[in-house]
């Protein structure tokens, strides 16, 4: 996923794209502790599920190019 993250931000930039905002509604949702109990039922840690989507999102921006 990250790689076509990657892929599609290079894209955008080649085609002039100088500001491109990512929103990542996963982290608002964890915030509910509604969903995060339903995590756990699920057999999941809510705050390591945090951390992984944390990693995720840096590792995205960290393909973005620096113009």
């Amino acid at each position: 996923m990250v790689r076509a993250f990657h892929d599609e931000i290079a894209d955008l930039s080649d085609a002039g794209c100088t500001y491109l905002q990512l929103d990542e509604i996963s982290f608002a949702f964890l915030c509910d502790a509604g969903i995060r109990d339903r995590i756990r039922a699920d057999g999941l840690d809510p705050v390591q599920l945090t951390r992984d989507y944390a990693r995720v999102v840096n590792d995205i921006a960290a393909g973005a190019p620096n113009r």
